[in-house]
């Protein structure tokens, strides 16, 4: 199997993406709409920039492929604060999510997440007789976050290692995999409220 990393932005780039998704909270929160990346194979969190209404309380953020072509095994590692958010809950079929949408069988490989040290992993592939791989837009994974504190939690793709996270397409040669050149980017969970969790305690 051959895989390519997700190439490491350089200082100021990313913190321009910062300043955006910032922004983007302060406004209220995005989605993704047109084609930012203008047909790049990307790995992304949607909604960049996500608001969860009060501490204590739950939401929803997306592990999303934009661009795919063939995408036959995905990887990925993200980090959080923990200090601010704990994972509650991850999942990664259903309707809307890219390998179920292309009438492939989800295979979990890996599905697990930290709140002590604020890492999630997650490893899947689809699964079908003659699978040539899932196109387009979708997302891989659906991460459910409780707010902890009032603040900003930055979400991230774990790039430092080639095993961490990476995306794979199908291919015709022998290996079956091809490398696949992909564009990540940051995200960011905002909670509202003066109220503080700790994140040990019993519910």
């Amino acid at each position: 199997m051959r895989f390519i990393v997700i190439k490491k932005e350089r200082f100021l780039k990313h913190s321009l993406m910062i300043l955006t998704v910032l922004l983007a909270l302060m406004l209220g929160g995005c989605d993704w709409g047109t084609d930012p990346y203008h047909g790049e194979f990307a790995l992304v969190f949607d909604p960049t920039s996500a608001v969860i209404s009060a501490v204590g309380e739950s939401g929803e953020v997306d592990v999303y492929v934009a661009n795919a072509e063939a995408l036959i095994t995905a990887r990925v590692t993200v980090k959080f604060n923990p200090a601010a958010l704990q994972v509650t809950g991850i999942e990664t079929e259903g309707e809307g999510f890219l390998f179920t949408d292309a009438g492939a069988e989800v295979n979990v490989l890996e599905n697990t997440y930290d709140n002590s040290s604020g890492k999630i992993v997650i490893a899947l592939g689809g699964l079908k007789e003659g699978f040539k791989g899932a196109s387009g837009d979708g997302k891989i994974a659906t991460i459910t976050v409780k707010g902890l504190k009032d603040g900003y939690s930055f979400l991230s793709f774990d790039d430092s290692a080639s095993t961490n996270t990476f995306l794979a397409s199908y291919s015709s040669e022998s290996s079956g995999w091809e490398h696949a050149s992909i564009f990540s980017d940051i995200g960011a969970v905002r909670v509202l409220g003066n109220v503080v969790i700790d994140p040990n305690s019993p519910e």
